[in-house]
């Protein structure tokens, strides 16, 4: 039997390293964390509005928006146990604590690939939203590890979005992939590296920490040229089959 020891050290360690390479080629994830950026640019135009964050977990979109929107946060008990961030209200998705037509905007980004009965989340931001103009931005993955366990639930592809959203008496004004099939095969190469790495780092024993450690650095410089090959495919009209997931504009009828 090897030496045991606490693992919070090494994920600590490796999670401080992680946030502070967020946006940089060094990231494992950077492809997607860019790609979610990028769709949420869209977000600074919005000002003088009534915004429901929905599922709202460690983000804040405060800073994304233009001054004088009223933003309030929900997320869910349960789920935002796994998070340090709290929101202005508790409550379900499915079942929302506010009255018909109370919002001008309704941020649902990577929510609903964790709701059993994601429909009724749908459902729920079409009717909290003021009708004739209210805009629901949402947002789901495709093409992406398992997050969050246990709750993750779905997959989705643009044409399933467009049906769902259309059912719910919205109309899903513009629909963004998050990448190409280069980048996304760029990323995925990424993601199985991150995935042993964290899952090394969490057992006890010293010789697996160590080796998260040692495969961590030894990996980086195959992460940077994955990340260089998917950025520079962003750059060309290749096939978007394979995806990360999607962006969604629906503004409601």
């Amino acid at each position: 039997m090897g030496a045991t020891s606490h693992p919070g050290g090494v994920v600590l360690g490796i999670k401080r390293a992680m946030n502070a390479l967020k946006y940089t080629p060094l990231h494992p994830q950077w492809l997607a964390n860019r790609a979610h950026r990028r769709a949420r640019q869209g977000l600074s135009g919005i000002a003088g509005k009534r915004i429901l964050d929905l599922g709202s977990g460690d983000n804040d979109y405060r800073s994304s928006l233009a001054l004088r929107n009223e933003v309030i946060s929900l997320d869910y008990p349960e789920t935002n146990r796994s998070y340090t961030g709290r929101p202005d209200v508790f409550g379900d998705g499915r079942q929302l604590p506010f009255a018909n037509a109370q919002f001008d905007v309704v941020l649902c980004f990577e929510v609903i690939e964790h709701v059993d009965g994601y429909l009724g989340v749908i459902e729920e931001a079409s009717r909290v939203l003021r009708g004739a103009g209210g805009v629901l931005w949402l947002s789901a993955p495709f093409m992406y590890p398992l997050h969050d366990e246990p709750f993750d639930f779905l997959r989705f592809t643009a044409f399933r979005l467009d049906r769902d959203l259309t059912g719910c008496g919205l109309s899903s004004a513009r629909i963004e992939a998050h990448g190409n099939s280069i980048t996304t095969a760029c990323q995925l190469f990424n993601l199985a590296w991150l995935d042993t790495v964290r899952e090394w780092a969490g057992r006890p024993q010293r010789r697996y920490q160590c080796a998260a450690l040692g495969l961590a650095i030894a990996v980086t410089p195959l992460v940077l040229t994955a990340n260089c090959v998917g950025g520079c495919a962003e750059l060309f009209r290749l096939p978007k089959a394979l995806t990360l997931g999607y962006t969604v504009q629906a503004i409601k009828a």
